[in-house]
Order: structure tokens, then sequence, then C-alpha cells
């Protein structure tokens, strides 16, 4: 994944200052230690939920049965967005 995004930053001529990949934390998990999914519809989910915890330098501690809070999460965070967009829309500028 750090090959991609490197290679994808030289294809976009981002500076190497801007973005730091080398200095990135890299984490690593064995396979049994990663939450799986057991259906064929939560994939994206399990994605944003890996993303989430990571970014925030939590464990990967949550099950197939956490997902339901996890997609109610993302709801109430792309509302919030929307609304903050809104008001910033409707507020005179100076």
């Amino acid at each position: 994944m750090k090959r991609y995004l490197i290679d994808k930053a030289k294809q976009l001529r981002i500076s190497d200052n801007l973005l730091d990949i080398e200095s990135w934390r890299s984490d690593h998990y064995r396979p049994s230690q990663v939450p799986k999914q057991t259906n064929g519809s939560d994939c994206g989910v399990f994605i944003c939920a890996y993303a989430h915890l990571l970014g925030i330098g939590q464990p990967l501690n949550f099950s197939q049965a956490d997902i339901h809070h996890f997609r109610q999460r993302m709801a109430i965070d792309l509302f919030n967005l929307h609304e903050c967009k809104a008001i910033n829309r409707n507020q005179p500028s100076s």
C-alpha cells in the first residue's frame, strides 16, 4: 500500500515534502488478528472501520456484530458534514 501511494503521489506530481509517506507508522496484523466480515455486503463498512480505528491509533477490536454501530456512526458523520456545509453556504461573506 505504501509503495502504491508513493507511486501515485509521483504520478500526480505531489511534493515529497507535502506527502511524507515514509514517516507513516506501519502496523502489521496477522490475518487472525483482523476482524472478518461474515456476509457479502459489509466490506465497505469494514474498510471504513479499519481506517477509522487505525487513524486514531486504536486496535482493531470489533466484529460483525459491531458493524451496525459503525454504519450508524458513518451516517451521523455524513449528516453532520452536510449540515455544516449548508450552514457555511448560508453565512454572508465578509
